[in-house]
């Protein structure tokens, strides 16, 4: 409750401007606000006495301005106010009064001259209820035509009650009818065979959407008929979500033209476009785009409640099962793009998620439709058996790595999360089904390439994990707490060289050149871990003894030299689909070069007697050839 302090502290009455009524220090009385103010002045209209900032706004400067209006309750409601006043001297201190003026009746009526009438006294629940709506900490979802949804939080005005379908009137373009002109105006306007848009597509759907599910394929291609064939919309389909599958900056161009009109009038395929499109630019090179992309779909993903579970108005006929599936798969797609463009630029993810209610997708129970994995324009792909597509398992397992990789993004240096980190990473791992696993030590089975990519993002976050601690002094705790520096660095490489692996059963099993845009941030983290080792591995006669003891007791070539190869061969495989692959690879070039150069002045200093008794060996480092 508000209240103003008496004479005393009028000081804090001016600060808190807000309050209208309160108690003083000295009598203890409080005037609690929940009466219509405007029915107090009754009394003095009556008597010609002009009530309090009316007549008299020198003794009560702004007081107009705070005064609510609350008229409705006596001509709607039916609460009436009686005309009956009692003396309360003491509220006059309170409004700086020292008594009320002689002849004139209080300022404030004694509560006991406020009465109902019998009429009114059967509204109470009803009054009860539209406070209710005023305290309402949840918020509403409004779903209008076509499936379109809106959520209005508790803090909003919109969710006190139903509003009808929203006014379109201040959308003043719209793709159907503007869409063509925008084209045209920026010259990208010229028509599309068919077979080239059913090309791209099939592509689109084969090897990128299953990294990263976003698009139901079945419903967009049932919104796109009503859309082409009846001229009709829908949410689930639209020109830039289209033109954005076909990953190529020509069609990025067009739908970027075309997500400016449609963001006036947003649906849930506006959400899967700047999903898709933020990879794209990320893949450009343009980062700033693609990360702020991302963060519009997460936001927007909100805006349209697709964070909130719909299994209540599934069941009560305001939308379809695969509608309400569909919404699920496209905010969790939103939170794994924002989370991983995000981790990927250094840029923690700030988003709250206590609001959220939807669950995964893929969730244990849930019937899933079974489908074939069918590798499109790949004959590496075809000579294998034909794989079942497990994209909602797999999606499910790719948001649970994010979410234990979420805090690690805000506190890499605290010791105690990075263990918890790690020890979820592994329960992750051990608790795959056993379609989604991959044995490393049997290249020749065939897997599907998102699963691959799975496991290659699975190795990149054991990296980011451990990477924060292979320093001996800098980020390490005092007392020495956990394993130590040298287990980081071991855990880092043999991380890195499964990496390495994982490309090349992808590369003998499909095509590197088909991978989506995330494998190319993957392997620049292991590069850039086996260029540290390949540098300071060898620094003695008696380092290059063991390590040509370890080589020879392998079966296979487990040396960090020929997986970082890999790792460059897949770099030029990336650069011609994405642009930031040969930048990274530019990058790895500089870093090798610095790395060689600062460790053979090193092995130099090591050798000379003067300066050091004894060169450092690979135990001195912390450093270990895997054995995997």
């Amino acid at each position: 409750m508000d209240t103003y302090q008496s004479e005393g502290s009028r000081g804090q009455q001016a600060a808190n401007s807000d309050s209208l009524f309160g108690g003083g220090d000295s009598g203890g009385q409080e005037i609690a606000v929940g009466l219509p103010p405007t029915t107090f002045f009754d009394g003095w209209t009556s008597n010609g006495i002009n009530p309090p900032g009316v007549g008299q706004q020198e003794d009560f400067p702004g007081i107009e301005s705070t005064l609510l209006d609350w008229q409705f309750l006596t001509s709607e409601v039916g609460l009436e106010i009686g005309s009956g006043f009692g003396r309360s001297p003491d509220t006059f201190g309170a409004l700086g009064l020292d008594s009320a003026p002689v002849g004139q009746p209080p300022l404030f009526p004694d509560a006991s001259g406020f009465a109902r009438s019998e009429s009114t006294l059967g509204d109470v629940d009803d009054i009860e209820g539209l406070v209710d709506q005023l305290s309402d900490r949840v918020g509403a979802l409004r779903i209008g035509p076509h499936g379109q949804t809106r959520f209005y939080g508790p803090t909003s005005n919109f969710n006190l009650v139903d509003m009808p379908a929203d006014d379109t009137s201040t959308v003043h373009r719209t793709i159907r009818d503007d869409g063509y002109e925008t084209l045209e105006r920026l010259g990208i306007g010229q028509q599309v065979p068919a077979e080239l848009e059913q090309h791209l597509t099939k592509l689109y759907f084969t090897w990128q959407d299953p990294s990263l599910h976003v698009v139901d394929r079945a419903m967009y291609e049932k919104a796109r008929a009503m859309w082409v064939e009846k001229g009709e919309d829908s949410s689930y389909f639209s020109e830039s979500l289209q033109n954005v599958i076909s990953l190529s900056d020509f069609f990025a161009d067009r739908s970027k033209a075309l997500l400016e009109i449609e963001l006036d009038n947003p649906t849930v395929a506006t959400v899967q476009a700047l999903v898709v499109i933020s990879g794209h630019d990320i893949g450009c090179k343009r980062d700033a785009r693609g990360w702020l992309y991302s963060g519009m779909a997460l936001r927007l993903a909100f805006h349209l409640a697709l964070h909130m579970d719909m299994a209540a108005y599934v069941e009560a006929g305001s939308l379809r099962l695969e509608e309400a599936e569909l919404r699920r798969v496209v905010f969790w797609a939103a939170f794994t793009a924002d989370h991983i463009w995000g981790f990927s630029l250094g840029r923690p993810f700030r988003t709250n998620m206590d609001d959220v209610t939807v669950d995964k997708p893929g969730r244990p129970g849930h019937s899933v439709s079974s489908e074939v994995w069918i590798p499109y324009t790949s004959p590496k792909s075809s000579d294998g058996p034909l794989l079942e597509d497990c994209t909602e398992q797999l999606s499910r397992k790719r948001i649970l790595l994010c979410e234990i990789m979420a805090p690690l993004g805000h506190y890499l240096i605290l010791q105690e999360l990075n263990a918890k980190a790690v020890f979820q990473l592994l329960s992750w791992k051990d608790n795959l089904p056993l379609e989604l696993q991959v044995n490393l030590d049997a290249p020749t089975k065939q897997y599907l390439p998102h699963v691959l990519l799975l496991h290659l993002q699975y190795y990149q976050s054991m990296i980011h994990a451990h990477r924060p601690w292979m320093s001996k002094t800098l980020t390490q705790p005092q007392p020495q707490k956990g394993p130590g520096y040298a287990h980081a660095r071991d855990m880092c490489i043999r991380s890195a060289t499964s990496i390495g692996k994982l490309l090349c059963i992808y590369e003998k099993q499909h095509s590197l050149g088909r991978m989506s845009i995330h494998g190319v941030g993957i392997t620049c983290s292991a590069a850039s871990i086996l260029i540290f080792a390949s540098a300071s591995v060898v620094t003695t006669n008696a380092a290059r003894q063991q390590q040509q003891q370890q080589q020879q007791q392998q079966s296979e070539p487990d040396d960090v030299l020929f997986y970082l190869g890999a790792c460059f061969r897949a770099l030029d495989c990336f650069s011609s689909s994405w642009e930031v692959a040969r930048k990274t690879r530019d990058f790895l070039v500089m870093f090798q070069r610095k790395w060689r150069q600062s460790f053979h002045h090193h092995s130099h200093r090591s050798a000379n007697p003067s300066s050091r008794k004894r060169g450092r060996t690979i135990d001195d480092v912390g450093i270990s050839i895997p054995a995997l």
